[in-house]
């Protein structure tokens, strides 16, 4: 999946680049499940949440500098915005599952290797 997913949306590139910043924070800490559950459930207070965001501020500087902090601040202003970032964690998620290797199938060949040894009878 390619990073336009948001952009379709009608983010600005501002406000694409740290909703793609922070699904990508959530994803990189494995905080998928509860990301999407806190997400959901503010959704119907999304811009009272915006406005709380002046609160956390010092402690969200961690993550992200000012001005992406004031942008994401602006973008939960929107009814939208729980589904645009919603929809970039899942994608972002999607795509690191899409890239782990799975069990056994590392690549390394060993256990079509040993399946080989064995006398066929």
């Amino acid at each position: 999946m390619t990073d336009s997913g948001a952009r379709d949306e009608g983010l600005d590139p501002e406000e694409e680049r740290v909703v793609d910043k922070l699904a990508r924070a959530v994803v990189a800490r494995g905080l998928v499940a509860p990301a999407i559950l806190f997400l959901e459930s503010v959704r119907p207070m999304n811009f009272v949440a915006s406005q709380a965001m002046v609160f956390f501020a010092p402690m969200v500087g961690l993550l992200f500098r000012r001005d992406e902090y004031d942008a994401l601040a602006r973008l939960l202003e929107r009814r939208s915005s729980i589904e645009q970032i919603l929809s970039r964690i899942e994608s972002i998620d999607a795509e690191r599952r899409d890239q782990t290797p799975k069990p056994g199938q590392d690549g390394s060949g060993a256990s079509s290797a040993a399946g080989s040894n064995t006398p066929s009878g």
